[in-house]
């Protein structure tokens, strides 16, 4: 004859009494009072609390001692994000920390909590026997072991292709979805194989290792290069056999723009321009349009563009003709298409290291700029930023005037932001830069003008 089974609680209703309050939960927690426990709390408390403490390590620490679902938890908010140094060796005959963290993942299940993943091979780091040898394989194998991998930062990094493997490496990784992917510094090794025939053709590496993984929402790319034979890199009578689908692409700065580059070509025929929505194009310190029109021209579905122009500063190239003249890659015809949703243009304007803030300079630069603007035939939004490197003495220097009447010709102007930023007040080494009163007076024609649209922080 069977014991008949006593009904439990709700989970809400353990020990008869309802659950406490998140905020005195987490108090508990944080004054060392452990007394609370898995069998006093709904699984949906115990995650809301850990999840009011995602970044503060030293408690969620704390927490995972209280039971195995506190541990639980407190794991997906301790490795949700992993940083990676693939060349630091701690002593000649160390292991790698790039093989001690494949080894964790081999024999603990942190790898299904990563889900922002940071790989770099940081110089400083590298020591005479420490030896980077990342192949597609060994690095698909990584991949392998991330099931919810969601962000991948990738710097500084050098990958080699594995002659003949690609494939296999497919396999391995299992084409891993990404909703976002960021490579700066980043370079692909294809060494030169020989045959009977001669070298080996090795068609679009960039593809080659972008197959690694599945579709991919947001592409960064930043200083992106080839080691190897050119001539290697292109057959002209092939194609690629499967293009790679992004919906947002980012080009940072740095990116080599040089339409001749073999990595360019590469990048630009492996990617499907057909499924591309938004566009941005980030530049510090230089300016070439012709990979930016091929993109625009051959992207259907693009709607939406983002432009960070070159930093312009006040004491180099106020008078420079040759800098001036690159504002005409706004009279393409790409910049004109009634298809595109909107155009954001991002200008950052930099005083001298003096603190000089040249009133001639700011008029060409704005006289150079409105001009080639004028012919935009639909909206567009114009982010201006200023910045005064050594204080707000150039400031009272700057032409109002000359600013609210040059931003008044543009009809087609639907969005101001303009930015004033001067050095923080604390160390002058810091990097922090604080919000300078803009006299608002001095722009309430334009908010007349531009209605709400007006961003005056």
């Amino acid at each position: 004859m069977r014991t008949p089974r006593t009904k439990q609680p709700e989970p809400a209703l353990l020990g008869g009494h309802p659950p406490p309050p998140l905020e005195d939960a987490t108090t508990h927690l944080q004054s060392g009072n452990s007394s609370l426990s898995s069998c006093q709390l709904p699984l949906e408390l115990i995650e809301a609390i850990l999840s009011h403490l995602r970044h503060r390590k030293a408690a969620l620490k704390s927490c995972s001692l209280v039971s195995r679902n506190w541990t639980h938890y407190c794991r997906q908010h301790l490795f949700r994000q992993f940083s990676l140094d693939w060349t630091r060796k701690l002593s000649p005959r160390g292991n790698s920390e790039a093989s001690q963290f494949l080894a964790l993942l081999d024999h603990s299940p942190i790898g299904h909590f990563i889900q922002i993943l940071s790989i770099t091979s940081n110089p400083l780091h590298t020591t005479p026997w420490a030896h980077l040898d990342v192949t597609s394989v060994s690095f698909a194998r990584l991949l392998s072991r991330l099931e919810n991998l969601k962000s991948l930062n990738i710097r500084s990094f050098e990958i080699r292709l594995d002659h003949g493997k690609d494939r296999l490496a497919r396999k391995i990784s299992r084409s891993r979805s990404l909703d976002n992917l960021v490579i700066e510094d980043f370079t692909i090794d294809y060494p030169c194989f020989n045959s009977n025939e001669g070298p080996a053709i090795i068609n679009y590496p960039f593809l080659r290792f972008l197959r690694l993984f599945g579709q991919i929402d947001t592409l960064s790319l930043g200083r992106c290069y080839y080691e190897g034979p050119s001539f290697l890199v292109a057959d002209a009578t092939s194609s690629p056999p499967l293009k790679f689908k992004i919906h947002t692409l980012r080009l940072t700065t740095g990116f080599e723009m040089d339409s001749s580059s073999d990595c360019v070509k590469d990048f630009l025929e492996c990617i499907d321009l057909d499924q591309l929505q938004s566009l941005h194009v980030v530049h510090e310190h230089s300016w070439n349009a012709d990979m930016t029109d091929h993109i625009v021209e051959r992207s259907p579905n693009l709607t939406n563009v983002s432009l960070h122009l070159p930093v312009m500063r006040g004491d180099m190239f106020y008078l420079s003709s040759e800098y001036l003249d690159e504002w005409n890659w706004i009279r393409s015809p790409s910049f004109s298409l009634p298809r595109l949703g909107s155009i954001t243009i991002h200008v950052r304007l930099i005083s001298s290291d003096k603190g000089e803030f040249n009133n001639k300079w700011v008029e060409l630069t704005l006289q150079s700029m409105l001009e080639e603007m004028e012919h935009l035939d639909h909206k567009f939004i114009l982010e201006i930023s200023i910045m005064l490197e050594q204080g707000p003495s150039a400031f009272d220097r700057l032409d109002w005037d000359l600013l609210r009447s040059s931003i008044e010709e543009l009809p087609m102007l639907t969005k101001l932001s303009l930015r004033i930023n001067v050095p923080g007040s604390g160390d002058p080494q810091a990097a922090d830069l604080a919000m300078y009163d803009i006299p608002r007076r001095e722009l309430l024609p334009l908010r007349e003008r531009c209605g709400a649209e007006l961003d005056i922080p």
